[in-house]
């Protein structure tokens, strides 16, 4: 059951690391998003600049919360393959230990 943990998470630990890349490779785009956002806020033109300022706040709040909640998958991951190793080991000491009793 340990091994069969510890790949599940390793798994996902991998999965995990690869979403969070993407989601640091789309920085940028956010950023260009942010740009135009205060470019409209800004234009004399707009005539609800409320509900752009609420918008982009929606979707920086969203990017935020998506940033937490990979980092803490990924934490959770490492914890549970440290906790799985650490069961590995100790059921490779209690077969040693029955193995040394036997003889």
């Amino acid at each position: 059951m340990c091994l069969q943990h510890y790949v599940y998470c390793s798994f996902q630990l991998v999965v995990c690391q690869g979403l969070y890349r993407q989601k640091q490779s789309r920085e940028a785009d956010l950023e260009r998003v942010k740009t135009t956002a205060r470019q409209i806020i800004n234009d004399p033109v707009t005539s609800d600049k409320h509900r752009v300022r609420e918008t982009l706040s929606e979707l920086q709040e969203k990017w935020q919360d998506l940033s937490d909640r990979l980092v803490q998958m990924i934490s959770y991951s490492v914890s549970f393959i440290s906790y799985s190793i650490y069961c590995l080991h100790s059921l490779l000491d209690l077969n040693k230990l029955s193995i040394l009793n036997t003889h």
